[in-house]
């Protein structure tokens, strides 16, 4: 599991030689002020202070939407799945699950237990 890159198309092509994505989880917050609640919260839970100024967030907001966002299109879309993250942590996490478990029993072997 990557999180977090690629974070653009060119690192999406460097790394594909090398790393197979069998599937690509979008996490969409359609309430951008909801989702910039959460980012400055996490920062300064984090204790990354500066991460937490709204232009600091903004700004990475642009960034995300200019270089990061077209990689969903870069992907075949059945190897993307789409997750509200507008919910509570539970709904998010089971619909993470409900995408990466069944790549997991497709492709890699069952964990040792």
């Amino acid at each position: 599991i990557l999180d977090g890159i690629p974070r653009n198309i060119t690192q999406a092509n460097l790394m594909a030689p090398f790393v197979q994505v069998f599937k690509v989880i979008y996490m969409v917050c359609e309430d951008r002020e909801v989702m910039f609640k959460r980012i400055r919260g996490r920062s300064l839970k984090e204790h990354r202070i500066d991460d937490a100024e709204e232009l600091v967030v903004r700004y990475r907001w642009d960034v995300y939407k200019r270089e990061t966002e077209p990689l969903i299109d870069y992907y075949p879309q059945e190897r993307v799945r789409i997750v509200d993250a507008n919910t509570i942590a539970s709904d998010v996490l089971h619909q993470i699950l409900s995408a990466v478990v069944p790549v997991q029993k497709k492709y890699f072997e069952p964990p040792v237990m």
